[in-house]
């Protein structure tokens, strides 16, 4: 399938608009929300629908995005019931979990978006040219930085806790809680760490692995466990 110059151009700014979106989404569990409707009101005038099944007819990307959107669906219609119910005081780890991975799958659909409008691209794509001056050292290290620098990315890494909170989380498959107790042992912090750090720590990899064209990766959902949200007198 041959891009047009309007296709690429529209593939980058779903991906921008659903990059936005995935940031701005909030673990606040006040208020009556439906993530649903506030993402198709979020693509207007474009028609998520549509535009999702034009994806899926591209190649191998294209089929891997229509899956992320079909598990992405699922996990906004669960966190919907969740809004629409209430959110009771045992369930908020669960909760958090929850949107934790909506992060997750919305910016790896943000990563193959991009790799789809860099392929349809007439110029090769950044990770192309770096490949092609391996040879030299000191123009490939010019190279990632001017890249991480157009996308208003700082050149250096995240920190320690950073990566470490991430690596926890993402590879490891802790929970927040969990990750606090383990830096703050293994880090000798003198306060403890709190989950709102943790979550900000994660988050600030999974934009800066975006940025420089790594993918996010993805906590597995727990198996063997059935949802309190599937059971109907569920007593808080």
């Amino acid at each position: 399938m041959t891009l047009t110059s309007d296709n690429i151009r529209t593939i980058k700014q779903f991906a921008d608009k659903l990059e936005k979106w995935a940031n701005n989404l909030s673990y606040s569990t006040s208020g009556t929300k439906n993530f649903w409707v506030e993402l198709i009101l979020f693509f207007y005038p474009q028609d998520l629908q549509v535009t999702v099944s034009w994806l899926a007819i591209i190649p191998t990307i294209g089929q891997k995005v229509q899956k992320d959107f079909e598990e992405l669906s699922k996990i906004i219609h669960k966190v919907d019931i969740w809004y629409s119910q209430g959110v009771c005081q045992g369930e908020f780890g669960e909760f958090d979990a929850a949107i934790d991975r909506l992060k997750e799958v919305a910016l790896n659909i943000v990563f193959n978006l991009r790799n789809i409008s860099d392929a349809g691209r007439s110029d090769p794509p950044m990770t192309e040219a770096i490949t092609l001056e391996k040879s030299n050292t000191s123009e490939l290290r010019e190279t990632k930085t001017s890249k991480m620098e157009l996308e208003g990315v700082p050149a250096k890494t995240p920190g320690e806790e950073a990566l470490m909170a991430y690596n926890l989380h993402c590879k490891k498959d802790l929970t927040h809680s969990q990750i606090t107790k383990r830096i703050t042992i293994e880090l000798n912090h003198v306060k403890p760490v709190r989950q709102w750090e943790v979550s900000r720590w994660i988050k600030q990899v999974k934009n800066w692995r975006i940025r420089i064209g790594l993918p996010v990766d993805s906590v597995p959902e727990k198996g063997n466990k059935t949802s309190p949200l599937l059971v109907d007198d569920h007593p808080c």
